[in-house]
């Protein structure tokens, strides 16, 4: 195991205020019977000038704009939202929408680029940062795992090993910051990681006869052993990270950051009169990791839910979301070569991806809030955010909850399930042959396909109680209906929309494919299936 240890520079903002207060944690700790004496938290406050909004944060602070361009943004976000009902009922369509979208969007990103350029950082407390760097072969396996780390960034590069740049940044009342960096460290390991990346199925067998060679395993009827060896199956047996599994690998981990580690949480208040405020607590250690990579055989990572990049990659990539999020984060991949999977994580922007890309989002990870009115209260989510993926050589594959996703320039196979989110598929050249498939419950789905788009993969666009247009400059369609029984033979399904007129086939043949008997589901095709939302079908925009 090796411990990194070098240390760099050091920067310390302005101590805005700080205070003690009494901690109820130490109560707390002594009821549960827990001998170990927790130290009293920091409570640190921070004024903002007058009449300001609060438009983002990073550790330790937050940065605010004037309250006016916050509510100006608002007002357009807004607006975009209510454009994308009238879009789902219909009220509005064709080109009249686009243009009202587009309009709208250039005005957030101008107020967005205003807030950007003018928002000022406010520090919470003494904000002390320190960087250190490390420096590390790779075994054999040439894999690399990052374990537990909520904030990350990996870049390619040419170089003989792995180089770790590790970013550490702590909040106190400026007492003693020292001592809390130096309990934040790097620690790199060689060897297997069971802990981390779960066990394989040879060595889930071993440890199970193992358990059967016990005296009370031998006590075990066959049924029983039958029934355990399915529940250790059901629960250990994740493959998520099964290239890793029983294996001699290379593992980072971050070390203090958690509260059996020393980590506190301090309680803080950021006030602007006339404007925003904000109370709660926060750790009162943070840290993030950038890791030099070189050509190798997969990088896995469990943590990125603090923000996530990866650039420049010549890898297999497998990424799993855990950890504190940070609501303000972005995360992005960019010029990659290998395979991705990623899990549970925000990812805003992909492209240049060479590979096959498998994207799972099917939680709600965004923030939520609280309001008060008319004597309710209500509990509601963000609205959703907005996702770019482009320019992929290979065949894409996402199953989301509720993302607006713009995907375009997919030379493999698309299968998008977006259940409650818009989607727009982009595609300037013939889709690749073979079947693909867009899957909506309630969003909007808007095609805008060249001409020869749907030369190998005939178009089958399709809703049960929903609307689908197609706009008159766009790809010649037959309209018709199919109604079935499920295979219970007791739910009754009518789908009803359009489908490509063909030679080789008539035009409700290509509605055979959502019957569950039909048996030509693996013909090729693009099936758009929209069980509430609305469905547009137009040609690229000039």
């Amino acid at each position: 195991m090796h411990v990194l240890t070098r240390s760099g520079t050091c920067k310390r903002c302005r101590n805005w205020s700080s205070a003690l207060s009494q901690s109820i944690l130490a109560a707390v700790l002594l009821a549960h019977g827990w001998s170990a004496i927790a130290e009293e938290p920091l409570k640190l406050s921070a004024d903002l000038p007058e009449g300001q909004a609060i438009v983002g944060g990073k550790f330790g602070g937050y940065y605010f704009a004037a309250k006016s361009l916050q509510e100006e943004y608002d007002k357009f976000l807004k607006q975009v939202d209510i454009l994308r009902g009238e879009i789902r009922r219909g009220e509005l369509t064709g080109r009249e929408a686009s243009e009202r979208v587009r309009m709208l969007e250039g005005e957030l990103r101008k107020v967005r680029e205003t807030i950007e350029s003018t928002k000022q950082l406010v520090s919470i407390g003494t904000v002390s940062t320190q960087t250190e760097t490390f420096e590390f072969e790779l075994g054999a396996e040439k894999l690399l795992f990052l374990a537990n780390i909520a904030k990350v960034r990996l870049i390619g590069w040419d170089g003989p090993g792995v180089k770790c740049v590790l970013a550490k940044t702590v909040v106190t009342d400026g007492k003693d910051p020292d001592k809390q960096l130096a309990a934040i460290r790097l620690v790199h390991r060689h060897g297997p990681a069971p802990e981390d990346v779960g066990r394989s199925p040879e060595e889930r067998e071993a440890d199970f006869q193992k358990m059967l060679a016990t005296p009370d395993g031998q006590k075990l009827t066959a049924e029983k052993v039958e029934q355990i060896r399915a529940s250790w199956k059901r629960i250990l047996g994740d493959r998520y990270f099964g290239a890793f599994q029983g294996k001699p690998i290379d593992t980072l981990r971050i070390e203090g950051l958690t509260y059996q580690e020393g980590n506190q949480h301090v309680q803080f208040e950021v006030l602007s009169k006339n404007g925003d405020g904000r109370a709660g607590s926060m750790w009162q250690r943070d840290a993030s990791l950038t890791v030099y990579v070189p050509a190798c055989t997969a990088v896995g990572v469990r943590g990125g839910s603090g923000g996530f990049t990866a650039e420049d990659l010549h890898t297999t990539l497998l990424v799993r979301g855990i950890g504190d999020r940070d609501y303000n984060s972005r995360s992005h991949i960019k010029n990659h070569e290998g395979p991705l999977t990623i899990e549970n994580i925000a990812l805003d922007g992909l492209e240049k991806v060479k590979g096959d890309v498998q994207i799972t989002l099917t939680a709600d990870i965004g923030n939520t809030s609280t309001g008060y009115s008319g004597g309710q209260i209500s509990l509601s989510s963000e609205l959703p955010r907005s996702y770019v993926y482009r320019d992929i050589e290979g065949d894409f594959t996402a199953r989301l909850l509720r993302v607006n996703l713009k995907l375009s320039g997919v030379r493999g196979l698309v299968d998008v399930m977006n259940d409650f989110g818009d989607t727009e598929l982009v595609v300037s050249e013939p889709l690749a042959s073979g079947v693909h498939q867009v899957f909506s419950q309630s969003g909007n789905i808007q095609l805008r396909l060249s001409k020869d788009a749907l030369d190998k993969a005939p178009l089958l666009a399709v809703t049960e109680c929903g609307t689908v247009r197609s706009r008159r400059d766009g790809p010649p369609l037959k309209d018709g209906n199919i109604s079935f029984w499920t295979e219970d033979t007791r739910t009754p399904l009518t789908y009803r929309g359009f489908a490509t007129k063909s030679v080789s086939e008539s035009p409700f043949g290509r509605f055979n494919r959502l019957r569950p008997d039909a048996g030509s589901l693996e013909a090729p095709g693009l099936d758009v299936i929209n069980r509430a939302g609305t469905i547009e079908i137009g040609p690229l925009e000039e």
